[in-house]
């Protein structure tokens, strides 16, 4: 599976652990091997591409399930910030109240799937 995001960011690199989707089965929550980004300064924009995508169950990785339940994700609940993300940034340039990473489109597969909420948590 592969994600693309169109992100409203304050910040040139993403700083995103996870992300929650909405399906009939319920919210499940996706990570990813790899992240290609793109950051546009003068926006304040970021491109953010997921490859590799999984469901991670807390302890474990799914690539299967992944594969299969992406055509049932209907929407995108929240993007989840690292926890990490104030040790990697000086206190100069990053305050986690302040850090914020807002996805404005999403898509799944190619198929653009709704964002519930506007906010990363």
């Amino acid at each position: 599976m592969r994600i693309k995001f169109i992100c409203d960011t304050n910040a040139d690199i993403p700083f995103v652990n996870t992300a929650v989707f909405r399906t009939a089965r319920g919210d499940i929550t996706i990570d990813r091997v790899s992240t290609y980004y793109t950051y546009y300064s003068e926006d304040q924009c970021m491109d953010m591409i997921w490859c590799g995508c999984y469901v991670w169950n807390g302890n474990k990785e799914d690539f299967d399930m992944a594969e299969h339940i992406s055509d049932e994700i209907t929407a995108v609940v929240y993007l989840e910030i690292e926890d990490d993300a104030d040790d990697v940034l000086s206190a100069e340039e990053y305050n986690k109240n302040q850090y914020y990473c807002r996805p404005l489109v999403c898509l799944v597969d190619g198929r653009e799937v709704p964002v519930l909420h506007k906010e990363a948590v």
